[in-house]
């Protein structure tokens, strides 16, 4: 009996880690989305500094956080590891929310978007590398484009569920 409930345990620790795991990912793409809008609004607003250092200070605040609360997850999932006393700890990690930004719902959408084409556009290049002013632009259209297509797909759905 005592190794079945061994088994179980090391199955649910494994599974917590891989959530965790999971979550990284997700940050990670997050992280990688504000960066992109955040350069896609440093070419926007090439041509007015002021504005797009405004908009920087907010992101570098958030990429901050998110970074800090990566590092923390690793970290956890190591110790969880290499340690049978932390095993809990995975479950126990909880990310940072962000609901304290007003527009941060809506940046957090159109991250996605832009991870998302940029992947499309961009199949097999390497996240570190930097865009240049040009492809910026063009991730832009191609990602205004979808977001465009989504609301459009929402609309539809919910004026269908009012008249249904």
């Amino acid at each position: 009996m005592g190794s079945m409930t061994t088994r179980g345990s090391r199955q649910r620790s494994a599974r917590k880690a891989e959530r965790l795991s999971r979550m990284i990912e997700l940050y990670e793409n997050l992280l990688f989305g504000l960066t992109l809008f955040s350069d896609c609004m440093a070419a926007y607003y090439q041509d007015q500094p002021n504005i797009f250092t405004l908009n920087e200070n907010t992101f570098q605040d958030i990429k901050r956080r998110i970074n800090t609360a990566i590092a923390h997850a690793r970290e956890v999932l190591q110790k969880a590891g290499a340690d049978g006393a932390t095993k809990a700890e995975p479950a126990r990690f909880e990310f940072p929310s962000f609901t304290d930004h007003p527009l941060i719902d809506r940046i957090m959408e159109q991250a996605q978007i832009l991870v998302g084409t940029f992947e499309r556009m961009f199949p097999g290049r390497s996240r570190s590398d930097r865009l240049s002013h040009g492809e910026l632009v063009s991730l832009m259209v191609e990602a205004m484009e979808q977001f465009e297509l989504l609301k459009t797909a929402e609309r539809i759905s919910n004026f269908t569920k009012e008249i249904n």
